[in-house]
Order: structure tokens, then C-alpha cells, then sequence
């Protein structure tokens, strides 16, 4: 053994713990998460795209910010007795004068070139048909307007989609079709069709055959001359002044409302409306009313005669003429008032059923 001594590690202190973190909130926050970049290529493509929109209609249309001057397309006659004109979101009006047919296209707001109107003539018949230009229009607010005149007694085909059509004075044939615009008619005595979509239907002074479809809008005619009418709507009320011969009227949940009817040949349909008749019936008629919720009411002359059959399940039941041979079964009533020429079936779930003299 030399003179050092050799150093023995087991005569050192033990290690101390290394101090634990303080309980201290500060000590306890999260690692903030990053943050993910700002989308700022998109920001900058969203506002070229806008720019170079706006530089084409700037430059592409002549600096037009929807024009409040008026651009005539066409204005000029034609030979012809019927006219079928279809457009998108035009306007219409057509009123009787002279000996040719005259169409006049009148374009309000936007730029030259935005519409076009080809006029072709075949036989007879003048093709009006209308198309537009399909382009972003962000400041401009644009129309056709067209004012025809055509013979009396011309014939007439109208359809546009969103557009107004107003018709007076024909005695031809007419047929009239919309989307979402309303359709005006009067003085018009060779008939008239007409369909619609979410537009109402206003009629005066109408004679011979009618037959309206409807969506969801209205029907309403009044001082009529109608000789059988064919009208069938969604949710719109149908209410005819001035009607005679078959009345088909159907709605699901609208009103059913006929006045000043003669000579009535009764087909009539509703789910949750009402329905009146105020007028008589055809004899030796077969006349159907029914209503699944609403009340039905029958307003006939004093005179009338039919063979009555009616019924509900939970609504009630009266009338003012006196009936014969009937018995009254439960939630029915049935009966012959006068000669029972005609026979007159009712019947509704939930709603009441009257029978008037008038």
C-alpha cells in the first residue's frame, strides 16, 4: 500500500431530489398550440375573380350599369291570323286592331345584344321566340316588353316564364302559360286555357270553355259566360261568377266558391277547403261534392228537383227542402225534393253539410 490513500465513494452524502415545480398555475399553462397561416391566396384570388367579372362587364357591355333607356328589338306587321310567342321573362300584352298582326319588343335596362326576338313567318301562324344572352349582369336590371295587336277573331299562344301576360278582346282561341307571373284575361269569347304555376289567374267577361291548372295560385272569374269549366289548383281558392254546363273544380287546399251558376253539372273536389254553389242544376244531372274538412253549402232555386244521397262522420247535416221517400240514416240524409230529376251526391269527413233555398 503506497502513502495515498485510495478514495472510497461510499463515505459521500447521498444525491438530493431534484425540487419539484411549483403548484402554480403558471406552471400548469398548456403549450400554445400554432397558429395555421392566414388564407391569404384565397382572399387575393376571391378579389381578382371579382375584378376581372367587373372589367367584363365593364368593357364587354359598354360601361353599362344597367341602362334605364329602351331599346326597340322589333316593331313592324305581319300577315298572319294566329300568333304563338314564347319568352323567358317578358312581359306580354295583346289587344285586338286591325287586319295584320303587329309586334312590338321593347328591351328596358342593359345593353344592345342582350336579347334577341326571331319573327317567322308560316302560313298563317307568326313564330315570336325569344332568347337571351347568358352572361353575369351584377348592376344592370333588363326586360322585354311586348305590345301585339292582332285581328279580332286571331288565335293566340303565349308562353313566358316569369313575366305578366295580359290579354283583351280576343275571339279566337287562346292559350296562356306562366311560371311564376300572373295572367290577366278579358272580353274573350272563343275560350281560353290556361296554365300557371305560382301565378294567379284573373278573368272578366269570358265566354265559351274554360280549363285553368294551378300550383299555388288563385282563379277568379268574374261576370262570366262560361259553358263548362276545367280548373284544377294546388293550394289556390278558385271562385267563378258567371258559370254554366260541367264544372270540374278540384283543389287540394283551397276554397271552392260558384255564383250566378244555371244548368250546373256538379264534379267537385276538395281536401281542407270549403265549398259553395250558388245556382241551379242541370235536370237529369249527376252531380259529386266532396270535402274531407270542410263545409259544403248548396244554395239551389226553390224549384229545383233531385234525388239527394248525403253524408258525414263527424259534421252536420241540413236542408230547407222538404224530403220525400228518404229516411235518414245515421250521419246521412237522403231524399227526393221536387220531380228528382237530378241526383246530388255529398259527402265530407269532418265538415257540415247545408242544403238552401234560394
Amino acid at each position: 500500500m503506497t502513502d495515498q490513500e485510495t478514495y472510497d465513494r461510499t463515505l459521500d452524502p447521498p444525491p438530493q431530489p431534484v425540487a419539484a415545480l411549483p403548484n402554480e398555475p403558471y406552471y400548469e399553462r398548456p403549450e400554445e398550440p400554432q397558429r395555421a397561416p392566414r388564407p391569404r391566396r384565397l382572399g387575393v384570388a376571391l378579389v381578382l375573380i371579382g375584378l376581372l367579372l367587373l372589367a367584363f362587364q365593364l368593357i364587354g357591355h359598354g360601361l353599362s350599369f344597367g341602362s334605364s333607356g329602351s331599346i326597340t328589338l322589333v316593331d313592324q306587321d305581319y300577315q298572319g291570323s294566329r300568333i304563338e310567342l314564347s319568352a323567358a321573362a317578358s312581359d306580354v300584352e295583346i289587344r285586338p286592331g286591325g287586319s295584320r298582326i303587329h309586334v312590338e319588343a321593347i328591351q328596358r335596362g342593359g345593353s344592345r345584344g342582350d336579347y334577341q326576338v326571331d319573327v317567322v313567318p308560316s302560313g298563317d301562324t307568326l313564330r315570336v321566340t325569344e332568347t337571351s344572352r347568358s352572361f353575369f349582369c351584377f348592376f344592370c336590371s333588363r326586360r322585354v316588353h311586348y305590345t301585339v295587336s292582332v285581328p279580332a277573331g286571331a288565335q293566340a299562344d303565349i308562353h313566358t316564364g316569369s313575366g305578366q301576360i295580359d290579354v283583351e278582346g280576343l275571339s279566337g282561341a287562346v292559350s296562356l302559360a306562366s311560371v311564376s307571373g300572373d295572367v290577366h284575361a278579358s272580353d274573350m269569347t272563343g275560350g281560353l286555357t290556361v296554365s300557371t304555376t305560382s301565378g294567379d289567374v284573373q278573368l272578366g267577361d269570358i265566354a265559351g270553355k274554360l280549363d285553368v291548372g294551378s300550383i299555388s295560385g288563385d282563379v277568379r272569374l268574374e261576370n262570366g259566360k262560361i259553358d263548362g269549366a276545367t280548373i284544377n289548383t294546388t293550394s289556390g281558392e278558385v271562385a267563378l261568377d258567371g258559370v254554366a254546363g260541367p264544372l270540374k273544380l278540384t283543389s287540394v287546399s283551397g276554397d271552392i266558391s260558384v255564383r250566378d251558376a244555371r244548368d250546373g253539372v256538379l264534379s267537385f273536389s276538395t281536401t281542407s277547403g270549403e265549398i259553395e254553389y250558388d245556382g241551379s242544376l242541370a235536370r237529369g244531372s249527376a252531380n259529386k261534392v266532396d270535402s274531407i274538412s270542410g263545409d259544403v253549402r248548396l244554395r239551389l232555386p226553390e224549384s229545383s228537383g233531385f234525388r239527394l244521397d248525403a253524408s258525414t262522420v263527424s259534421g252536420d247535416l241540413s236542408s230547407e227542402f222538404e224530403l220525400l221517400d228518404g229516411g235518414s240514416p245515421l250521419r246521412g240524409l237522403r231524399g227526393v225534393a221536387g220531380d228528382g230529376s237530378a241526383t246530388l251526391t255529398i259527402g265530407t269527413t269532418s265538415g257540415d253539410i247545408r242544403i238552401e233555398r234560394r
